[in-house]
C-alpha cells in the first residue's frame, strides 16, 4: 500500500471520528430544542441504533398495526406486502412484538449519515459535483460555472417565482447558438428534498450536453434543435433544511408552517390533477400532506405556471427516488392511457429501461405510476399530462432499498450515467416531428419469399405527411439501398414488405417518415436522419424459417400443469390488470395475442405449488445451422436460490426426450418483456442432435407458494441456415444459355463476380464449391481455350 493511499485512508478514518462526534453533539442539542421543531407524526430524525428495515405486512390487520405506530415510512407502496420503515430500536422491538417479521436493509442509519457527511467534506473543491453531494449554494454555483464556461450555450432565467422562504426558484436554459424557440425538454429534481441523488442527475445533464456540446455530434444535434429546460432544485427551502443536521436529514415536504404548528406540505401531492385523492393525505403532520388547496404552495404553481408558459415545452420529467422505476401517468386512477398514448408510453418506457440496463446492468422496471407503485394523487406527471398536454414521465433513481434515501456518494455518478442515456432518448422522441418505432425487426428472413415487416410512426410535434414512410433495403453492406413503400395499415400502424432474396445473402434495411413540418424521421436510431450512412438492421437470409409464432393462430402448442394448482398456460390478449402490478400490459411484438401463464384478474392468478409447461409442436431441424430465438415474460416476486424460474429445454424424439436444457431464466423483469436467442453453436455445446422431429418446451416453476410467479411467451423463431447449393440448369460456363462456350459468355461471367448475389452455378467451375473465386476464373479461361 502506498504512503499515499494509507495517508488517505487515515484522513477519511478521522474524518468519520469528527463527524460521528459532531453529531452525538447536534443530537443532544436537538432533543433539549425538539419543542422548537417542526411538529411531525412521524420521527424522521436520525439517532444511534436507527436502521431501515422492510416489513413483511401479511393482513390488512398488520398493515393497521404498522401505521399506528407513526413510523417514518420511505416506500412508496403502502398496503399488504413490503414496506421499507425507518425505525428506531424500540420501534423495531414494537413491530417485533406485534408478530411481524422485517429484513434489516441498513442496518446503522447513523453510520451511513456519517459516511454522507465525510464524503462531503472529503469532496469540498473537487473537480466535479459527482464525487459527492453539494449543498444549495454550491449546486447554484455549478450551474452558473457552466454559464460563465458558454455563455453561447448556457444561460440562465430570470426566477420563475419564490419560495416560502422568499428563495428564487432558479431555472437555466440550455440550447444551441440559434436561440430562437424550438421543441422544449423541461427536467427537475428534488421536489422531495430528502431525494438527494436526483439534483446530481440534473447537474449531470447539464454538464454532459455543455462540456460534450463540441466533441459528441449527436449531442450537438440534439441541443441545437431542443430548448433543455434545467431546474436542480424544485424545494429550495426543504433542500436546505435537510442539510442541517441528522434530525432533519430525512425532511421530505416544504416549509409551510400549517395551521397546528406542523410544518410542510408534500409538492408532489400540490398539483391540481387529482388533488386530494388516494394515496395523499388531509393531515397536514403526514408526508404525503396535499396542502390546502391544488397549487397552494408557491413551488408547484411557479412551476405548474412555467410550464404553461411554454407553448414550445413537449416534455417533463420529474426525478425522484428511490426504487429504479420508469413510471408515467395516471396516479391518480388506474385508468388505461387512450390510443396512441398508451402504446406510446409502453414503447418509451421500454427503450428507456433498455438503455438503462445496458450501461451497468441495472433492471429499471417501466409502468404506469398507479399500477407499478400505487395510487398517487395530485402528482406533477398526471396534471402536466392530462391538464398541460405535455409528454411526462418520472424516474425514481437508485437504488431499491439497501441506501434509500441515504444513497452513497461513490453511487453518484454511475447513477447518473446510466441515466443520462435513458432521458436523451426520451428528448429525442419528445422533439421530433415523427417517431419511428419497429417492434419486432426480423433478424431472419426466409430465402426466396418476401418478407412483410409491421412497424408504427407516431405524430410528436408535427403531423404524418401521408404516403411519407417507407423501407429502405439492400442486399449486402455495400451499394444503393431500395426504397419500397409502406402500407397504412390503420392509426400508427404501417407494413413494408422486403422482397424475395435468394438464400445465404445479409439483407440490411432501415425506416424513413416525414413530418409536416419538415422532420424527416429514420429508424434505427435516426432523430432525425443525421449522417449519409444510416444505421441499419441486418437480417441473415435462411433455406428455412421452421417456425415464425406470434400466436395469433394455434399451431399445436400444449399446455400441461405439472403439479400446479393454479397458472395454467393460456394463449391470449394479455388482460392486464391495473390493479396487479405483475401482469404483462402487452403481448411482446404487437400482434395482439401471446402465450401467459393464468390470463385473468385478480391476485391469484399466478403459477402456485408446481409448474406449467407450454410444448411446441414437432420441429425438423434436421438441416442444421440452428437458431432459436423467442420473447419471454417473467415476474419473480422471489428470486431466492433460482428456484421459482422458467426452464427451457429440447429433445430430439418428438417429444419422449430425453429433454436438454438449453436455457435457464432465474431473474425477474418486472412488467417487461425479454428477448433471448440460441444459436447452433450453443446446441453444439450441448450435444443436441438435431433430428426431423424435436420439440422445445417451456416451464415456469413455483416453488414458493408465498411468492408470486407470472409468465409469458410470444415471437417464438426457429430456422434452419444451410443453404442447398444451387446447380447449373445447362452448360458450366454457358452463361447466354446458347449450348455454346464462346467469347459471348465472357459478360455474364463477369457480372456473375460483380453483381448481387455475387453467384451463378454455371460460372462455379471449380473446387470449393458455393462460392466464385479465382480458381473460377482461371477454369473459364481453359474452357474458352478448348484446354
Amino acid at each position: 500500500m502506498s504512503r499515499f493511499v494509507a495517508a488517505y485512508r487515515q484522513r477519511v478514518a478521522a474524518l468519520v471520528r469528527r463527524v460521528s462526534l459532531l453529531l452525538m453533539m447536534i443530537l443532544a442539542l436537538a432533543l433539549v430544542s425538539a419543542s422548537q421543531r417542526a411538529a411531525w407524526a412521524a420521527d424522521v430524525s436520525i439517532k444511534p441504533g436507527d436502521q431501515i428495515i422492510r416489513v413483511d405486512v401479511k393482513n390488512a390487520e398488520q398493515l393497521q398495526a404498522l401505521l399506528d405506530l407513526d413510523l417514518d415510512i420511505h416506500s412508496h407502496e403502502v398496503g399488504v406486502g413490503p414496506i421499507d420503515v425507518h425505525v428506531s430500536i424500540a420501534e423495531r422491538e414494537a413491530i417485533g412484538q406485534l408478530g411481524m417479521t422485517f429484513e434489516v436493509l441498513n442496518p446503522d442509519l447513523m453510520a451511513s449519515y456519517a459516511r454522507e457527511q465525510a464524503d462531503i467534506l472529503l469532496g469540498a473543491g473537487l473537480a466535479t459535483p459527482f464525487d459527492s453531494y453539494l449543498d444549495i449554494d454550491n449546486t447554484y454555483q455549478f450551474m452558473t460555472n457552466l454559464v460563465i464556461a458558454r455563455p453561447d450555450l448556457v444561460e440562465e432565467l430570470p426566477a420563475i417565482g419564490l419560495s416560502i422562504e422568499l428563495r428564487p426558484l432558479r431555472v437555466w436554459r440550455i440550447t444551441g447558438p440559434d436561440k430562437s424557440d424550438k421543441p422544449g425538454a423541461f427536467y427537475h429534481g428534488l421536489q422531495h428534498c430528502r431525494e438527494w441523488i436526483t439534483g446530481p442527475m440534473i447537474l449531470y445533464i447539464a454538464d454532459q450536453l455543455v462540456n460534450n456540446y463540441d466533441s459528441d455530434p449527436a449531442i450537438q444535434a440534439l441541443v441545437n434543435r431542443t430548448d433543455f429546460y434545467l431546474m436542480p432544485i424544485m424545494n429550495p427551502d426543504g433542500y436546505a433544511y435537510t442539510w442541517i443536521d441528522s434530525t432533519t436529514r430525512l425532511w421530505r415536504k416544504n416549509r409551510r408552517l400549517n395551521a397546528g404548528g406542523s410544518y410542510g406540505v408534500d409538492l408532489n401531492r400540490n398539483w391540481a390533477f387529482g388533488w386530494s385523492g388516494p394515496g395523499a393525505s388531509s393531515s397536514p403532520t403526514s408526508d404525503t400532506y396535499y396542502g390546502t388547496a391544488p397549487f397552494s404552495e408557491p413551488e408547484s404553481a411557479a412551476v405548474s405556471n412555467f410550464i404553461l408558459s411554454k407553448p414550445n415545452l413537449r416534455v417533463h420529467m420529474d426525478y425522484h427516488s428511490y426504487s429504479q422505476l420508469i413510471m408515467w401517468a395516471y396516479g391518480a386512477n388506474c385508468t388505461t392511457l387512450p390510443q396512441p398514448d398508451y402504446s406510446a408510453y409502453y414503447e418509451m418506457g421500454q427503450d428507456m429501461h433498455r438503455l438503462i440496463r445496458e450501461v451497468n446492468g441495472l433492471f429499471y422496471e417501466p409502468g404506469p405510476i398507479c399500477q407499478t407503485i400505487y395510487q398517487a394523487s395530485g402528482a406533477s406527471v398526471d396534471w402536466t399530462y392530462a391538464t398541460a398536454g405535455r409528454t411526462s414521465m418520472t424516474i425514481e433513481l437508485r437504488d431499491t432499498g439497501t441506501n434509500g434515501f441515504t444513497l452513497p456518494a461513490n453511487q453518484i455518478l454511475p447513477n447518473c450515467q446510466e441515466n443520462f442515456p435513458a432521458i436523451m432518448r426520451l428528448t429525442e422522441w419528445a422533439t421530433a416531428g415523427v417517431v419511428i418505432v419497429v417492434k419486432d425487426p426480423p433478424p431472419v428472413l426466409q430465402a426466396g419469399a418476401p418478407t412483410i415487416v409491421n412497424f408504427k410512426v407516431y405524430e410528436s410535434g408535427e403531423g404524418y405527411v401521408p404516403n411519407s414512410a417507407t423501407l429502405h433495403y439492400r442486399v449486402g453492406n455495400s451499394g444503393p439501398f431500395t426504397p419500397v413503400p409502406a402500407t397504412h395499415v390503420s392509426g400508427v400502424d404501417f407494413t413494408a414488405t422486403i422482397p424475395a432474396v435468394p438464400c445465404g445473402q445479409n439483407v440490411e434495411y432501415y425506416f424513413r417518415a416525414d413530418g409536416s413540418g419538415g422532420f424527416q424521421a429514420q429508424n434505427p436510431n435516426g432523430f432525425p436522419v443525421s449522417q449519409p450512412e444510416p444505421e441499419v438492421y441486418t437480417a441473415r437470409v435462411v433455406n428455412q424459417i421452421v417456425l415464425e409464432d406470434h400466436f395469433e393462430t394455434d399451431l399445436g402448442w400444449t399446455a400441461t400443469l405439472v403439479g400446479a394448482t393454479a397458472g395454467q398456460w393460456q394463449r391470449a390478449v394479455p388482460t392486464n390488470d391495473l390493479a396487479v402490478a405483475f401482469d404483462p400490459l402487452f403481448d411482446s411484438d404487437g400482434s395482439g395475442m401471446c402465450y401467459v401463464t393464468q390470463n385473468g384478474t385478480g391476485a391469484n392468478t399466478d403459477v402456485d405449488n408446481g409448474s406449467v409447461r407450454l410444448t411446441s409442436p414437432s420441429l425438423d431441424l434436421s438441416g442444421g445451422d440452428v437458431r432459436i430465438s423467442y420473447d419471454y415474460f417473467l415476474y419473480l416476486s422471489n428470486v431466492a436460490g433460482g428456484v421459482d424460474r422458467m426452464l427451457v429445454e429440447i429433445d430430439s424424439n418428438n417429444g419422449a426426450g430425453p429433454w436438454t436444457q438449453i436455457a435457464l431464466h432465474v431473474s425477474s423483469g418486472g412488467i417487461s418483456w425479454r428477448r433471448h436467442t440460441i444459436t447452433q453453436a450453443n446446441l453444439d455445446l450441448l450435444g443436441v442432435t438435431l433430428t426431423s422431429a424435436m420439440r422445445i418446451r417451456f416451464t415456469v416453476n413455483d416453488a414458493n407458494p408465498q411468492s408470486t410467479v407470472e409468465g409469458g411467451l410470444d415471437n417464438v423463431r426457429i430456422s434452419v441456415g444451410t443453404c442447398p447449393v444451387p446447380t447449373c440448369p445447362g452448360i458450366l460456363g454457358d452463361m447466354n444459355n446458347d449450348s455454346l462456350l464462346n467469347g459471348g459468355d465472357i459478360a455474364g461471367f463477369s457480372a456473375a463476380f460483380i453483381t448481387d448475389p455475387f453467384f451463378d452455378p454455371c460460372a462455379d467451375l471449380a473446387e470449393p464449391t458455393g462460392t466464385l473465386d479465382d480458381e473460377d476464373i482461371a477454369a473459364f479461361a481453359a474452357l474458352l481455350l478448348g484446354q
